[in-house]
C-alpha cells in the first residue's frame, strides 16, 4: 500500500504479551517462539501467523526446545532453527529444527556453547553463531551448526 503506516492485525489466538523472543518469516508465514512475560516468565511456545487468512494458530510443543528468551533464530528454507539462549537455569547450548509442514521439532546434536543474546545467520548450508554472553563474559567463540537431518541409508538384499 501507498502512504506507510502500521495496520493492526488479528489478535485473536495470538500469542500472549512477551519480549526478548524470536521471529522468523517462512515466505508466506511468520513464526514467532520463546520468549518472557513482563512477570519473568520464560515462554516454551511458538505460534504462527498467515497474514493472508489473518490468523494465529499454536505450534506444537512436543519436543520443543525448553522455554528460554534471548535466543537466536534462523530460517533455512525448510526449517526454522532455534539456537542457545537462556532459561531459568542460565545460559543454554542446545540447538533445535522446527518443522511447519510436518508441525514438528528435533533436536540437533551437538552444541554451540553455553550463550545468549547471540546472533546467527543462515549461509545456505550452515547457521553461523556470534558472540553473546555466557552469564559471566561476553562471548566472541564463532561457531557453525549443521541442521540437516542425519539420514540412514539400508540397502536391501
Amino acid at each position: 500500500f501507498l502512504g506507510g503506516g502500521y495496520i493492526p492485525i488479528a489478535t485473536t489466538g495470538s500469542p500472549a504479551p512477551r519480549s526478548r523472543h524470536t521471529a522468523i518469516w517462512t515466505g508466506d508465514r511468520m513464526i514467532i517462539w520463546g520468549g518472557i512475560s513482563s512477570q519473568s516468565q520464560f515462554y516454551s511456545d511458538g505460534f504462527m501467523y498467515d497474514p493472508v487468512g489473518k490468523s494465529w494458530t499454536l505450534i506444537s510443543s512436543v519436543n520443543a526446545p525448553t522455554a528460554r528468551e534471548l535466543h537466536s533464530a534462523v530460517w533455512t528454507g525448510t526449517e526454522m532453527v532455534i539456537i542457545a539462549g537462556r532459561g531459568g537455569a542460565g545460559a543454554l547450548s542446545d540447538a533445535h529444527a522446527y518443522d511447519p509442514v510436518s508441525d514438528r521439532w528435533r533436536q540437533l546434536s551437538g552444541n554451540v556453547g553455553a550463550r545468549y543474546g547471540s546472533t546467527a545467520v543462515w549461509t545456505g548450508a550452515q547457521v553461523i553463531v556470534f558472540g553473546g554472553e555466557n552469564g559471566q563474559q561476553p562471548l566472541s567463540l564463532p561457531m557453525k551448526l549443521d541442521p540437516k537431518p542425519r539420514m540412514n541409508l539400508f540397502i536391501k538384499e
